[in-house]
């Protein structure tokens, strides 16, 4: 099933060491002739203090931590080969792309197998050309995960749920109200193009006033 939604969303908005370039990322920097070039474990340490900033994956790049991004603006994870891709281990929630109060940040061009993306009070997402294989042995199923992501594009991506029958879900977008508001009115957009659930995946879209 492919899915073309457009949602305009009106809320009121509360008035309320940085680096930057680009780096590759490989499990076998031996092989890779780009530089600099480093395991995903030596900038995960500390994400938050990438802004500007590309990061290319090139092959597979296993995980059993976290990737954990607070507070960046134009951050950038792109695929780089044929065939990139993020691998978490097969425990629900064991592992995850935790994205928060962050600005203009981008997901693109890669495989996201056992690896949930979570994003919460941030601006300016953007989710491209991706693969979500799912998480297996559970029986929820979760992909995506956002609560008050605002200006949020998914497109051009799969969702391939396996959950033996059991029905889960593949996007979870979650809008809750502001904790302060101001007398200005914005536009936040939720957009999503050319996007596939398979079977057993689905999206839910759940609005607090």
């Amino acid at each position: 099933m492919s899915l073309l939604l457009v949602v305009v969303l009106l809320f009121f908005s509360s008035s309320c060491s940085v680096s930057s370039g680009q780096y590759y990322v490989s499990d076998d920097c031996s092989s890779v002739t780009q530089s600099p070039c480093n395991p995903l474990s030596v900038y995960a340490g500390n994400m938050s203090q990438y802004n500007n900033t590309i990061f290319y994956f090139i092959g597979t790049t296993n995980i059993s931590y976290d990737i954990i991004m607070t507070a960046v603006k134009n951050v950038t994870l792109h695929g780089l080969d044929q065939s990139p891709s993020i691998v978490g281990i097969e425990e629900l929630g064991a592992t995850r792309i935790f994205v928060q109060y962050s600005d203009h940040v981008t997901i693109s061009n890669l495989t996201i197998d056992h690896c949930r993306v979570e994003v919460d009070s941030s601006n300016s997402i953007t989710i491209f050309n991706n693969a979500f294989i799912s998480f297996r042995y559970i029986y929820i199923t979760q992909f995506i995960v956002t609560t008050n992501a605002f200006d949020l594009k998914i497109s051009s991506s799969v969702f391939s749920a396996d959950s033996f029958g059991f029905l889960g879900y593949a996007v979870y977008i979650q809008y809750d109200p502001l904790p302060a508001c101001s007398s200005e009115l914005l536009h936040y957009s939720l957009i999503l193009t050319d996007v596939t659930f398979t079977v057993q995946s689905q999206m839910i879209l759940d609005m607090h006033h």
